[in-house]
């Protein structure tokens, strides 16, 4: 069933008001590095009734109302836009690469016989790739056969979301606007391809959030999106794109300039794990790194088309433990190395040092489900 938002009752009577979400989201967008170089929307300006600053809404689809409209934003986003941030060489190479994962006989046949679901994490070099691997993945599923796994009768966005931090939900930008008559982002640019689940990241600048809103606020937000979450792994056979760390890349200066990818937080740990408890065959969630480097925003807001890195972690992994996710960011950020833009600087794990040790290697040799080395 295709619905617009859902709604969940709050988990506790902390007070938190839409005025309140809004003036936090203002404040983290003030404050921030690359929001800065984009408009807010207003804080009644909610032209598809989606509930946006809503408290009680952390998950937005387009609604059954904007059925054509949405068919035409999409045309507008792969012909237009899509140009004006990756190339189409770098395009046709993530659609490779997402047509591999997806049609992999061991990824396929798992799917299949355990309702599995795809986490696709990125190193996150910006915020806009997300939509990115999103606008890729609408379009390899939409090719693929109706009684595939990922094949879809009706629409891909069905079947997939991109998690990301709420403050997406006031960002506006000034020449894509033009193309969306003047809708956000959320609306104009994100909810044409998959639904959106925000959330309120433990790293970036969601500090300035967080710190506006209290850990009880924040906690309540996030803990509504864990069951939003929960709700769609249970389901299965879904999409999630995802930075397991919650922020974009931070360049550092040393002996050399790195991005360095913040720690995965306990919470989205826990998540993910929640559905790989038990015995193997209850094991539900696959983890997919995709190592695409395009930054295609610069920080006052203008953009250009990015000749993206594009490559695949070879392994697959079905992560069990908390540890897991270190040595799955550890691998993320080697092949995102290998990968990316030459002119660009390497990418590290904070505070993680390569997958040197045999009990590292051993340990991902027993959690990886399949290889996808040609595909990288």
């Amino acid at each position: 069933m295709f619905y617009g938002m859902i709604v969940l009752q709050m988990l506790g009577q902390t007070g938190l008001t839409p005025e309140k979400l809004y003036d936090s989201l203002t404040l983290q967008a003030d404050q921030g590095s690359w929001s800065r170089g984009f408009d807010k929307r207003a804080f009644d300006e909610d032209p598809w009734n989606i509930g946006v600053f809503d408290p009680t809404v952390v998950h937005f689809e387009a609604p059954e109302t904007q059925k054509d409209r949405v068919v035409e934003l999409r045309e507008t986003l792969f012909n237009v836009v899509r140009p004006i941030l990756i190339t189409d060489k770098a395009w046709d190479q993530l659609l490779t690469v997402l047509h591999a994962v997806y049609t992999n006989p061991d990824i396929e046949k798992y799917v299949r016989e355990h309702g599995a679901n795809i986490f696709l994490a990125t190193p996150h070099t910006m915020f806009a790739d997300l939509g990115i691997t999103a606008g890729g993945s609408h379009q390899v599923m939409s090719e693929l056969s109706a009684d595939h796994p990922f094949g879809t009768n009706g629409d891909p966005r069905e079947n997939q979301t991109i998690i990301a931090g709420r403050i997406l939900t006031i960002m506006k930008h000034p020449d894509l606007g033009l193309l969306t008559d003047d809708l956000p982002l959320v609306e104009g640019m994100m909810t044409p391809l998959a639904g959106l689940t925000t959330t309120i990241s433990a790293n970036g600048s969601s500090f300035h959030s967080r710190a506006h809103l209290g850990r009880g606020q924040v906690r309540e937000l996030n803990d509504q999106t864990l069951e939003v979450n929960k709700m769609h792994m249970t389901r299965g056979n879904y999409v999630f794109h995802i930075a397991l760390h919650g922020s974009q890349v931070k360049w550092t200066n040393g002996y050399t300039t790195k991005r360095v990818m913040e720690n995965v937080s306990d919470g989205t740990r826990d998540m993910i794990l929640s559905h790989n408890l038990g015995t193997a065959a209850m094991r539900k969630n696959i983890l997919v790194g995709l190592t695409l480097d395009c930054p295609s925003f610069a920080r006052d807001g203008s953009y250009s088309a990015q000749d993206a890195g594009v490559g695949v972690v070879p392994e697959v992994i079905i992560p069990t433990e908390h540890g897991d996710f270190d040595l799955f960011q550890r691998a993320l950020a080697e092949h995102a190395t290998f990968n990316r833009q030459p002119h660009l600087p390497a990418f590290r794990s904070k505070n993680d040092p390569d997958i040197t040790s045999e009990r590292d290697i051993k340990r991902i040799q027993e959690i990886t489900l399949t290889d996808l080395r040609d595909a990288a």
